[in-house]
């Protein structure tokens, strides 16, 4: 019974303290009914989507992460690293506790349930030619 969810991309989403102000996700899916008048403006998100270079990481942690918390729509935060095949999945567990899943290498597979899809890494990653292994290949050592 509700409309369909669609994704926008480079799209405007207000920050709730901020409300004269708002963040550009790389992606972002809205299940709420299109205005013509707001094309990329992502009314109500369920799933935001960062894919933080080197150089914006920092906005993306610091800035952006905690005030997409606050959005009550809100449902998950995916942030797809974009040097190493590995993404960082945060979902709201209530009104303010959040968890967050790591997802490593091609086998691994991201389970979006805020818009009931399960994406493989790999097919994520498919045919990208990453500069260096980031996160996901770095040790702990023994």
């Amino acid at each position: 019974g509700r409309p369909p969810c669609r994704p926008i991309t480079e799209a405007g989403v207000t920050a709730p303290r901020r409300s004269h102000t708002f963040f550009v996700a790389d992606i972002a899916v809205t299940c709420a009914p299109h205005r013509r008048d707001a094309d990329h403006m992502a009314s109500d998100p369920v799933l935001l989507v960062e894919i933080p270079s080197e150089g914006t990481e920092r906005e993306v942690r610091r800035a952006k992460l905690p005030e997409y918390r606050l959005i009550p729509s809100l449902r998950e935060i995916l942030l797809v690293d974009s040097r190493a095949r590995f993404a960082e999945l945060h979902r709201r567990l209530d009104g303010e506790r959040w968890t967050v899943d790591l997802a490593r290498g091609d086998d691994a597979v991201l389970r979006l349930e805020s818009i009931g899809a399960d994406i493989p890494l790999g097919a994520l990653y498919a045919g990208l030619e990453l500069e260096d292994e980031g996160p996901a290949a770095q040790s702990t050592g023994s």
